[in-house]
């Protein structure tokens, strides 16, 4: 390989698949969360939200895919896009059941985040038992700050993993394709040496 300047003519393409990409993070973020470093709160509060950003995402992708005219849906809200996917690809309602069920609270949870608000708590005064500490820093929680736990990390990276994988193989999409976050191309022609400028 030498470094020899040139000029040339290049074409580059890029196919790319945010969800892929979206649902590799989601998996980072979940392990880097299940060794509770300093901050692992808020890990596990990015990989919940990477499993919703990872449900938008394809749901985009698969919407694409079936429907020629998706742009004109594509602001329709989630649960409306996923209603629509499964009506046409035949696949049941199942929402009070996992893995379905779990996106209610996963987009309660995304939602409360992305138009965070700012919330008064005064629970009814309890009888607790601990050690002074323990009962002193024992504070009420949102509902959002309840469910960013490692288990609601676990189950949402699981089940929209389920999800995709079962509207995928449904919509009758090649399995191999699904996780290739993106497809590279390019072409260099017209090589010339003698006209670049030192």
């Amino acid at each position: 390989m030498t470094d020899e300047r040139i000029k040339a003519t290049v074409r580059r393409s890029r196919n790319v698949k945010p969800f892929a990409g979206l649902s590799n993070a989601n998996n980072v973020l979940l392990t880097n969360t299940k060794e509770k470093r300093d901050g692992w709160f808020h890990e596990c509060m990015a990989a919940i939200l990477m499993a919703a950003f990872k449900v938008e995402a394809y749901l985009n992708h698969v919407g694409a895919a079936l429907f020629p005219y998706w742009e004109e849906m594509e602001r329709l809200p989630h649960k409306a896009k996923l209603n629509i996917i499964r009506s046409h690809l035949g696949i049941d309602k199942t929402d009070g059941e996992r893995p379905y069920q779990t996106l209610t609270d996963l987009f309660y949870f995304r939602d409360a985040i992305a138009h965070g608000k700012n919330e008064s708590l005064a629970p009814p005064e309890t009888t607790e038992v601990g050690t002074l500490e323990e009962i002193r820093r024992r504070k009420p929680l949102t509902r959002w700050e309840e469910l960013c736990t490692i288990e609601f990390a676990q189950r949402a990276y699981e089940d929209t993993e389920e999800i995709i994988k079962q509207i995928h193989n449904d919509a009758g999409l090649d399995e191999a394709d699904l996780y290739h976050i993106e497809v590279q191309g390019y072409s260099i022609s017209n090589v010339r040496k003698h006209d670049v400028q030192q």
